[in-house]
């Protein structure tokens, strides 16, 4: 009992284990049965020829028929008769190989529209069959072959069109292979297709090297559609030419990146004409430089990146000294000639990343950006300094220039790009002051000065008419006998608040502003009707000679000599009493001009002096033809002679000039007894300066006429 016990218990687990499997295998085989049923796939079960053996109803529905219908058919008779030879190899395949074997196929219903299929097919031994059989797996795929239709249609259609199309049409897929470039690539870049398709990296390297990583970031980057600015290329020959990129992401049926495919339309013609129009709007046409224009947005820019980063730049207003000199002695197509020669040399000069202008005349602007000291600028004003001095060619002369500079620099807080052009151009204009080739740094004090001369200047409109101007008269003596000879006329001002202003405070002012033309009328008219009132009320100095000084400006007015004719005739002063003195500058600054006005007023009976004579550039040719009575030598040789042995040999060789001209010399700024004894040694004939007499108002001058006691100092 014991025994049988024992062996019961030992089979019982086995029994237990049995029955749990045969449940399993149950479980599986129901689950099977419902699957092999219900599943739309097809399974089929075919003979070693073909024939169908079992089919469950999903491949009794792809097939059409009953799966009763099915059993001893060959299911080569439900494939087209392209699919029929090779689903007999498929077969074959499978049998040799004895491996899984995939095709596609169409399948001929008798009702309904034929489907695409796909057939995997599979070797399958049965233990109990004595022949071999496949499993045959059939899935619907017409939908996956409609859409790969359509797709290749449309790829078709896309490879037409872009085959026959003027741009250049592409292709990249999603890893940036190239899958397709269009014929007209070779139009545009010079190269063909097959050598973009063979090199995959020409298609990046094409693009000219300062644009091809804009070209990356937008075809791989953050960039949806490839569009934007315009992008340049290099051709196979080297010419640079423009494209306009215009793209878009390719998506397949189920919403797949298909890649990127974009068109680059050649637009270099465009390009060009909106360079000429630039270059019309905003290049100087002379220079090809930046114009007004160009350069205020430029500094505004700069001005704006300033204030974001912190950065240092700076503003350099540079004018060409004695410029009109040079345009009216060489003539206006040398003097073009010259400027563009300063544009090219002051670029040069430069970083790339800076801007030259040409604001106007002869008048550049140097626009500094992102420097790391302003030590910067200062090197670069001295180096175009240098490059300026080099002698250059204009027509067949050597000439050599010279500016003045001012400067701006930053930080500093501008409201507007043109107010930091004012302060450099005031700078610039307190260089010229001091002399040629000068530098100057803007800073608080010049624009208190600027705004002063502003104020003067529109208070020198309203003093002729308010009676605030008058005059004083200097005498001029003879040296060899120490008589009175004449008055040189000397305009003041009486300013209502700022008192009494010499010439030095207004008259470089009325210069620059163009009121020099009516204070000169007025000073010539004041002066030649005192004078004439003198002639009549002191008959006894009716030999006495009147000097006015005339202006550059006055001097070019196409009027002068009407005016100087109109004034004598109202004023009843004869001709031959007026000397107008015109300084040689003045003279030298346009010589033909000069050479015909001061010939006219020759011929009206009037003297004419040469003012301030050595400090200018005379042309001993020019001065040859000038008709002129008076050399007046300028005070700083003068007031230098007794110490100066270079001052003392230049005022001989003038006397000597003027000697042999047979031109009389007048000699300012004397005011030493030995200045004068030297004066007199070398023959000049007429002194005028403190030593003699200062300049007197009309009462002192009529005071020492009537008493007949005008005598000089000394």
């Amino acid at each position: 009992m014991h025994n049988l016990r024992k062996h019961q218990g030992g089979l019982m687990p086995c029994m237990d284990r049995a029955r749990k499997e045969r449940r399993d295998l149950e479980s599986f085989r129901d689950r099977y049965h419902q699957y092999y049923v219900f599943a739309p796939t097809g399974y089929l079960i075919l003979g070693e020829d073909g024939r169908i053996q079992e089919a469950n109803p999903g491949a009794a529905a792809l097939l059409g028929a009953e799966p009763s219908a099915l059993v001893g058919q060959p299911l080569h008779n439900f494939l087209d008769e392209t699919a029929r030879v090779a689903f007999k190899e498929h077969l074959d395949c499978a049998l040799r190989l004895g491996q899984p074997e995939t095709c596609e196929a169409r399948i001929m219903r008798k009702f309904g529209p034929p489907l695409d299929v796909s057939l995997a097919t599979s070797l399958l031994q049965r233990p109990d069959a004595e022949e071999r059989a496949y499993l045959c797996v059939a899935a619907d795929i017409t939908e996956r072959k409609r859409a790969e239709a359509a797709l290749k249609r449309s790829r078709d259609l896309y490879r037409t069109v872009a085959d026959h199309s003027f741009d250049w049409e592409c292709w990249l897929g999603p890893a940036g292979e190239l899958l397709y470039i269009s014929p007209s690539c070779e139009r545009v870049s010079g190269y063909a297709a097959r050598e973009f398709q063979e090199d995959p990296g020409l298609l990046e390297r094409v693009f000219h090297e300062d644009d091809r990583a804009d070209w990356r970031r937008r075809v791989f980057g953050a960039e949806d559609l490839l569009q934007g600015q315009d992008l340049r290329i290099v051709s196979k020959s080297g010419r640079v030419r423009w494209v306009s990129p215009v793209g878009t992401q390719v998506e397949g049926p189920g919403g797949e990146s298909l890649g990127l495919r974009f068109t680059l339309r050649d637009v270099t013609e465009r390009k060009l004409m909106e360079q000429q129009l630039e270059r019309a709007v905003l290049r100087d046409p002379l220079t090809g430089l930046a114009n007004r224009t160009l350069c205020l947005d430029r500094i505004g820019q700069a001005m704006a990146r300033s204030r974001r980063h912190n950065s240092l730049f700076a503003l350099i207003f540079l004018d060409i000294d004695r410029f009109k000199f040079i345009n009216d002695s060489l003539g206006h197509v040398h003097g073009d000639a010259v400027l563009a020669e300063v544009g090219r040399r002051i670029l040069h000069c430069v970083r790339s990343l800076d801007t030259v202008s040409r604001f106007g005349g002869d008048e550049f602007i140097v626009l500094m950006e992102e420097q790391n000291s302003h030590k910067e600028t200062i090197r670069v004003v001295r180096r175009i300094q240098q490059v300026l001095r080099l002698p250059l060619k204009a027509g067949q002369r050597d000439v050599s220039l010279t500016a003045c500079y001012g400067v701006v620099l930053s930080p500093a807080e501008y409201g507007r790009p043109e107010d930091m052009l004012q302060n450099a151009t005031i700078a610039m204009h307190a260089a010229k002051e001091n002399g040629r080739d000068r530098i100057k740094v803007f800073n608080s004090r010049m624009l208190d000065k600027a705004v002063e001369r502003m104020v003067l200047e529109n208070d020198l409109e309203q003093a002729i008419q308010n009676n605030q101007l008058f005059l004083e008269f200097q005498p001029v003596f003879g040296l060899e006998n120490g008589r009175l000879t004449g008055f040189e006329a000397l305009v003041r001002w009486r300013h209502p608040r700022r008192g009494l202003l010499p010439p030095t405070r207004f008259v470089p002012i009325a210069e620059e502003s163009g009121a020099i033309v009516q204070l000169g009328r007025w000073v010539l008219e004041k002066a030649c009707r005192t004078m004439a009132e003198w002639r009549k009320r002191f008959p006894g100095w009716g030999d006495l000679k009147l000097a006015v000084n005339v202006s550059a400006r006055q001097l070019s007015q196409p009027s002068l000599v009407e005016h100087v004719a109109s004034v004598l005739q109202s004023t009843g002063l004869p001709p031959h009493v007026l000397n107008l003195e015109v300084t040689e500058t003045a003279v030298m600054s346009n010589a033909e001009v000069a050479e015909e006005k001061l010939g006219r007023l020759k011929a009206l009976g009037v003297g004419v002096a040469i003012d301030d004579f050595g400090t200018g550039y005379s042309s001993m040719s020019y001065l040859q033809r000038f008709p002129l009575d008076i050399l007046k030598i300028d005070l700083s040789f003068v007031s230098r002679m007794d110490v100066s042995q270079e001052s003392l040999e230049i005022v001989r060789m003038i006397i000597n000039l003027a000697h042999t001209l047979k031109i009389g010399v007048v000699a300012e700024g004397v005011e030493k007894e030995v200045q004068e004894k030297l004066l007199s040694t070398l023959g000049c004939e007429f002194g005028q300066g403190f030593l003699f007499s200062p300049p007197l108002d009309q009462a002192a001058i009529e005071e020492k006429l009537s008493g007949c006691d005008f005598e000089r100092r000394g």
